[in-house]
């Protein structure tokens, strides 16, 4: 039984989730829209969180149950980036993520994943 336990806890923190991508164009910009998405890690006890533009991280951290909101911050090509995260019980011992993206103050993305 300690075998089927402790197998369980190696494959559950080899797994990870991607957020689908959301794309988005900063006010006064002119250029081809940003691509925004997130992917969480799931470690045994915290996750790690990396938020993307255009696949480039601006933002990451850890999110565990004790703990279960945070903000990171970052920039991309200037330009100022908050993610909100949170992790969201969905029940039976499961969670989700989920992070609202700021660049410079405005919400550009909702991500679930």
């Amino acid at each position: 039984m300690k075998k089927l336990f402790l197998a369980s806890i190696v494959f559950l923190s080899a797994c990870a989730t991607v957020a689908p991508t959301q794309s988005y164009r900063p006010a006064n910009y002119s250029g081809a829209a940003w691509s925004i998405s997130a992917k969480a890690e799931s470690g045994a006890l915290t996750d790690t969180v990396t938020v993307t533009i255009n696949g480039q991280a601006v933002a990451s951290g850890t999110l565990h149950e004790l703990k279960p909101r945070e903000n990171f911050s970052g920039t991309f090509e200037g330009h100022n980036v908050l993610a909100e995260c949170a992790l969201v019980n969905t029940g039976q011992l499961a969670y989700a993520h989920e992070c609202t993206v700021f660049v410079d103050n405005e919400r550009a993305a909702h991500l679930s994943f």
